[in-house]
C-alpha cells in the first residue's frame, strides 16, 4: 500500500527548475581572479617603464618618484584599497 502511495505521489509530482547558477561560482571565479592578479601584475612590473615620464613630468628624482610609488603599494596593501583609490581620487 505504501509504494502504490509513492507511486501515485511521484506521478502527480511536478518537475522543478534546477537553480540558477551564480556566475561567480566555479570557472567564472576562476576568470575573475586570474584577470585580478594579470592586472594586478602588470601594473606592478610595468612601473619601471613608466618612471623616467613621470619623473619628467613631476619634476623629481627617481628616488622620490619610487618612493612615492612604493609607500602607494605599502598603503594598499596594508589598508583596503577602496580607503585608498577614493581619496586619492578626490585630491
Amino acid at each position: 500500500m505504501q509504494q502504490a502511495q509513492k507511486i501515485e505521489a511521484l506521478r502527480g509530482a511536478r518537475a522543478e527548475a534546477p537553480a540558477a547558477v551564480h556566475p561567480l561560482s566555479g570557472w567564472g571565479l576562476v576568470a575573475l581572479a586570474f584577470t585580478n592578479v594579470a592586472i594586478a601584475y602588470a601594473v606592478v612590473f610595468s612601473f619601471p617603464i613608466f618612471l623616467p615620464v613621470l619623473v619628467e613630468d613631476f619634476r623629481a628624482s627617481r628616488g622620490t618618484v619610487a618612493a612615492a610609488f612604493s609607500w602607494a603599494i605599502s598603503a594598499v596593501i596594508r589598508v583596503s584599497p577602496s580607503r585608498v583609490i577614493i581619496p586619492g581620487s578626490l585630491i
